[in-house]
């Protein structure tokens, strides 16, 4: 039902509708000013992002044009409710969209989308953009007789002239910002062209050119470069073949004066220089700067004249071709051992190989969705690794459509952890489609867990933590000894081996040590005799109690008789109990095996509790093991306490008395 607005009299003679008081004119005009914030924000937010990178997504409203359109009714909508002019269509038109944004949210929130996409680059939850749309709605709505007031005739149309100025202001540099988005590339003179992230490097069109990369480099006396002759090589540090053919040219280059050669690093950078490069006075070493990211297979060598980029014979030897065709392919049987399902939208994905045998060859099959409405179409594939390459990759992917190729991985002969990707580059200025394989190569040892965190332990606490082994290649592995740099921490290795596709346990006494309050952390080292991974490795830390500490970390029975009893005492220390305060919440048993326990009772006194038990051995001969679990008020975790022993017939059958050790 329509509201029905009574006249109200005011001093004057002035007659205002009722809600349009003063108050209501300030509310209204609050209320005002943050929306026309948020949306002049949403869609600055939206001209940045249009700016600066591609337009990759699905849906009605995911076009450059759309998005161009939405944020251009966004600055006009914004300067039309900052401005006041025509309020009760302006009250109509801002209420209507805040309900459309309201569906548009909810519909994203419930698919499960991380961002509702109004903010740019700026990540927000649907939800919370619900929320704020419903309740825009909801001020509007009971705010709406104070929109209605119209300001004098006069100043309307000196506001609607301000209004139009400053949404042509506003609305014209958004739209040739949203709409200058080009891929990144460089051209002869070295300037990027473009605003992506990413710059295609193509070294066959620079010849009888000036090095457009002389402006990107971080090397001292660069300038050296322009005189001579040179030979200019982009590495990168992690990169195998790199480090093969590097180190091929240092060894040759031993005992004799090399040629002037410039060796430069592509980011991601290393630290320090590489011990694959040569030495010499007329080499120079420096780095590609890292502000963007370079789409170059390294190894790559460029021979220098004066500046002028000529053509090397050497190129070709560094370098290989980033694609194999499907004919070439199919002349070696290469098994796919993996693959990898990704879609456009998500720019990136990889797969892991695990252990990969040095020098083998394998094909990693790549399945992708054009989840877009535009045909994704590929103007190049570039490995960033001539180790892989890609087989017969798709020309175009229509919308909507899935295109399917491989990846031929040739391993390293040198262990290593591998990462690398192929990118593919799209022909509109897309961001690259990057597929990456992940391999530990020559590395068939895994440590299960790779780092283990103890929590807080009191002072004296013992543990005992597995480490396992896992082995991946055809041919048993022996651990032969262990080492730890965390104080109190041994490996105990077993004479056991860890059969192929098998593992091995190795326990890890832990005993924790350290002033109260103190982090303790180290590194544990199996020593194998696997000849391509000599030594596994496992991270260990804790952190000790700040408050509590125990006698003895193991209740070590000795030999006992069958029904043997053991009477063990540990002594609890706290450093500020309170008057009467009974911290020893509850003493539990658990994992018994050969053993049972009996007789538990706790002593307290100043700033300490005895906890008293008896262990009765089982009757049949062997070890006998199992823990105490005592919680403590106050400790997040409970103190675990092994029990040792074993049971020897003919041993004495007297109770013995492990006695009372203070902390």
């Amino acid at each position: 039902m329509a509201d029905t607005i009574n006249p109200v009299s005011v001093p004057g003679g002035q007659v205002m509708a009722a809600g349009g008081g003063p108050r209501g004119k300030a509310g209204q005009a609050i209320v005002r000013s943050v929306l026309a914030g948020i949306l002049l924000l949403a869609a600055g937010l939206k001209a940045h992002q249009l700016a600066t990178q591609p337009v990759v997504g699905d849906g009605l409203l995911a076009g450059r044009t759309a998005l161009i359109v939405e944020l251009e009714c966004e600055i006009l909508l914004g300067v039309w409710l900052m401005s006041g002019v025509f309020p009760k269509l302006a009250w109509l038109v801002t209420t209507a969209s805040f309900v459309a944004f309201s569906f548009i949210t909810y519909s994203k929130a419930v698919r499960g989308e991380t961002s509702c996409g109004c903010f740019g680059v700026v990540t927000v939850s649907p939800w919370i953009t619900l929320i704020m749309d419903i309740l825009a709605v909801t001020t509007l709505v009971s705010l709406r007789r104070g929109f209605w007031q119209s300001f004098p005739s006069a100043r309307m149309r000196l506001r609607l002239a301000a209004a139009c100025l400053a949404a042509a202001a506003l609305g014209a540099p958004a739209a040739v910002a949203a709409m200058s988005f080009k891929a990144a590339t460089i051209d002869p003179a070295g300037q990027i062209l473009g605003s992506g992230k990413w710059v295609l490097l193509e070294p066959e069109t620079w010849t009888g050119k000036k090095l457009p990369l002389s402006r990107y480099l971080r090397m001292d006396r660069a300038e050296e470069l322009t005189k001579g002759k040179w030979a200019v090589i982009l590495y990168r540090h992690d990169c195998p073949h790199c480090r093969e053919e590097l180190g091929k040219m240092r060894a040759g280059l031993q005992g004799s004066e090399p040629p002037r050669m410039a060796f430069v690093e592509l980011p991601p950078y290393g630290t320090g220089r590489a011990a694959f490069l040569p030495d010499g006075k007329n080499l120079f070493f420096g780095k590609l700067d890292d502000s963007k990211s370079w789409l170059i297979e390294t190894p790559a060598m460029l021979s220098l004249d004066g500046g002028i980029v000529k053509s090397s014979p050497a190129s070709a030897k560094l370098a290989g071709d980033s694609v194999l065709a499907a004919s070439e392919a199919k002349n070696e049987k290469v098994e796919v051992t993996a693959s990898i399902t990704m879609r456009i939208s998500q720019q990136k994905a990889f797969s892991d190989l695990r252990f990969a045998v040095p020098n083998s060859l394998q094909d990693v099959a790549v399945s992708i969705e054009n989840d877009t409405k535009t045909e994704f179409r590929v103007r190049k594939a570039i490995s960033e690794c001539v180790c892989m390459k890609a087989v017969n990759p798709p020309a175009a992917i229509g919308p909507g459509q899935k295109a399917t190729f491989r990846i031929r991985f040739h391993a390293p002969k040198d262990p290593m952890r591998y990462a690398k990707n192929i990118a593919l580059v799209p022909a509109d200025g897309r961001d690259p489609v990057l597929v990456g394989i992940h391999a530990r190569v020559g590395m068939p040892l895994t440590p299960e867990p790779a780092a283990i965190d103890l929590g807080t332990l009191v002072a004296g606490e013992e543990r005992i933590v597995p480490l396992t082994i896992r082995n991946e290649q055809d041919k048993p592995v022996r651990p032969v000894y262990g080492t730890s740099s965390l104080a109190g921490c041994v490996p105990r290795v077993p004479r056991a081996s860890a059969e192929p596709g098998g593992k091995v346990v190795i326990p890890l006494l832990v005993k924790a040590t350290g002033s109260p309050g103190s982090k303790a952390e180290g590194q544990v080292q199996i020593q194998t005799n696997c000849q391509t991974q000599p030594t596994v490795g496992c991270r260990i830390s804790y952190s000790v109690s700040k408050e509590y500490g125990i006698s003895a970390g193991t209740v070590a029975a000795g030999e006992l008789a069958p029904a043997g009893k053991y009477n063990a005492t540990l002594r609890i220390s706290r450093a500020a109990p309170g008057a009467g305060d009974e911290f020893v919440t509850d003493v539990a048993a658990a994992g018994l095996d050969n053993v049972a326990v009996e007789g538990r009772r706790i002593d307290y006194g100043a700033g300490w509790a005895d906890v008293h038990l008896t262990l009765i051995a089982g009757q049949s001969p062997g070890n006998l093991s199992g823990d105490l679990q005592i919680n403590l008020s106050g400790h997040g975790q409970p103190v675990v306490v092994p029990i040792t022993g074993r049971v020897v017939s003919g041993a004495p059958v007297a109770a013995r008395d492990s006695g009372r050790t203070k902390p």
